[in-house]
Formats: C-alpha cells, structure tokens, sequence
C-alpha cells in the first residue's frame, strides 16, 4: 500500500467535524418536523374530503418540482447558507402563522392549500442548498462517510 493510499484510508475512519455533525442533527430534525407538518396538513385537509386533501398534498409538491431548479441556481448565486437560513426564518414564520389562524378559526381549506405552498416552495429553494452542505463542511476523505451517515439518518 503506498503512503497516500495508507494516508487515505486512515482519513477515511477519522472522525466527522463537529460542525458537520451538528448541523446533520438540525437537519435530521428539520426532517421530522417536515413530516410530520405534511401528515397534519393532509390529516387536516381529509377533514373536508378526499379531493381537498389531494389539493393540499399537490400543493406541496407542485412549487417544489416547478421551483427546484432555480432554488438550486439560487443558492449557486447568493450562498446555500443564506438560502438555508433565509428557508428556515420563512418556514418558522409560516407554521407560527399557521399555528395562530388554525387556533383562532380552524382549519379552512383556503389556509391549508396556502401553508401547503409556501412549505413547497420553501422547500424548493432549502433542498438544493442543504444538499451542499456535506461538501462545504466534511473534507474530501471523509465526504462518503459524512454522505453515508445523512442518507441513513434520511432514511430512520
């Protein structure tokens, strides 16, 4: 084994930086609460029948399909930092705001196709940025250690 083989594969079982592993937390549970804002829109959509918890849920997906590529151009141009936290304040304040409506008047269909699309189109643009993320933090030796360790946490 050479000396840069024998260096590589040492790098390789190094430990992740701490800056990646905290900001994979946040992500992982960002994650958990994406999933679990979707189920309640549907849950609460199906409140007012099959087609408008289709509306809701199309909702979601639509701006983040039609959107993903220029929020990835995006975050080409001004930052996938500033794109990620920009993503985050919006998405804090649309679910407070959503919180807030919802206790105050329920759930009418108009909020919840409405909260539905700003999600996806936040999504559209934080997607591209978050994914990165893990060349930015992790040196190249142990980027497929850093790559395998979120796509399992993605996966959990």
């Amino acid at each position: 084994m050479t000396t840069a083989a024998a260096t590589a594969a040492v790098g390789s079982r190094a430990a992740l930086p701490r800056t990646y592993l905290l900001w994979l937390a946040g992500v992982q549970a960002g994650l958990l609460g994406d999933a679990a804002l979707y189920f309640a829109l549907g849950w609460a959509a199906s409140a007012h029948g099959g087609g408008a918890a289709g509306l809701v849920l199309t909702a979601v997906t639509v701006p983040r399909t039609a959107l993903v590529l220029l929020g990835g151009a995006v975050a080409d141009r001004f930052g996938a930092r500033r794109v990620m936290l920009v993503g985050d304040t919006v998405m804090l304040a649309a679910t407070a705001a959503l919180a807030l409506v919802a206790a105050e008047r329920g759930t009418p269909l108009w909020l919840l196709v409405a909260a539905a699309a700003v999600i996806g189109t936040v999504d559209a643009f934080h997607l591209p940025a978050s994914g990165s993320m893990p060349r930015r933090l992790v040196p190249a030796d142990r980027l497929p250690r850093a790559l395998a360790l979120r796509q399992a946490g993605g996966q959990g």
